[in-house]
């Protein structure tokens, strides 16, 4: 077996691994949460639509489930989790696959809401998770309602903001030294290249050494 042939080979089962690998994507990292379900309840607010918001680090995310601490006010209503992006200190527009999956499960456990697509999220970005419950037909009170606390700790690597309320998702209320109870957990991606686009990559590199070559 002549150099070049060797060398061929070589190159053809690295470009096999290579693309393999690229089709697979880059390992995955560990998921982050951030939380202050551990603080004291302090507070509720009878409003339909409620809003936290939080403040991602430096790196790219994929959103994975969002939990939040609720009771019940009357049976008969439901409610929904958004995630909102931020536009000038309020909640501004949904974003993509932005309304999460998920059902009240009663107090004193928290209910646990996921995307049923990618939610990503940028880095060093504000957002909001957004509570909208149905309101009791005898007055304005929500049939579900968020636990507020008036404690600044908590865990994780993001920040916890400031807490909103409204009528309608349009108008909004802060209420300054509170936040919704609630925690946030999310998988760090890399900022690189579609998985699709390495892959086409590396299936090139298999072509070019698949053709055949010339005798000299």
């Amino acid at each position: 077996m002549t150099m070049n042939t060797r060398n061929h080979r070589a190159l053809l089962a690295g470009a096999v691994a290579l693309a393999s690998l690229l089709a697979a994507g880059p390992a995955g990292a560990a998921p982050i949460t951030t939380s202050n379900l551990a603080e004291s309840m302090d507070q509720t607010n009878w409003a339909a639509w409620q809003a936290t918001s939080f403040t991602t680090d430096a790196d790219f995310y994929l959103l994975d489930n969002v939990k939040l601490k609720l009771s019940l006010f009357e049976d008969g209503g439901t409610n929904q989790v958004f995630i909102y992006d931020d536009e000038n200190g309020h909640p501004g527009s949904l974003l993509p696959n932005g309304e999460l999956s998920g059902s009240f499960v009663g107090w004193p456990n928290v209910s646990t809401y996921t995307p049923t697509g990618d939610v990503s999220l940028a880095p060093n970005t504000t957002y909001w998770v957004i509570n909208l419950s149905t309101l009791w037909s005898g007055g304005p009170e929500p049939h579900i309602f968020w636990h507020l606390t008036a404690s600044s700790a908590q865990s994780g690597p993001w920040g916890i903001g400031t807490y909103a309320f409204g009528p309608d998702g349009d108008t909004w209320t802060d209420i300054p030294g509170y936040a919704g109870m609630f925690s946030v957990s999310a998988t760090p991606v890399s900022d690189v290249p579609e998985p699709a686009t390495l892959t086409l990559a590396g299936l090139a590199m298999l072509g070019a050494l698949l053709r055949p070559r010339r005798r000299r």
